[in-house]
């Protein structure tokens, strides 16, 4: 499968966006991809693994959390 970036330089952007979401969450997280039918999916997991699991899925390419509020009751609830 080929990249769906136009440019080396949109992907570096893109990637360095997402880092710097992920950031605005202030947990410890690992990421990681699974094989799944349609493909590698890319993983990043929170929280203490033997509390019960929340699964959160999007169909946005990135996290934008600049100028929200983000919903810490799960993180809260879940990550610690």
């Amino acid at each position: 499968m080929g990249s769906i970036f136009k440019t080396e330089a949109g992907e570096e952007e893109y990637y360095l966006c997402y880092e710097k979401s992920l950031e605005c969450l202030e947990l410890e997280g690992t990421s990681y991809y699974i094989a799944t039918a349609s493909g590698d999916t890319y993983v990043t997991r929170f929280g203490d693994p033997r509390k019960e699991p929340l699964l959160l899925l999007h169909g946005i390419p990135a996290l934008d959390c600049r100028g929200k509020p983000f919903p810490d009751d799960g993180a809260r609830r879940y990550g610690e």
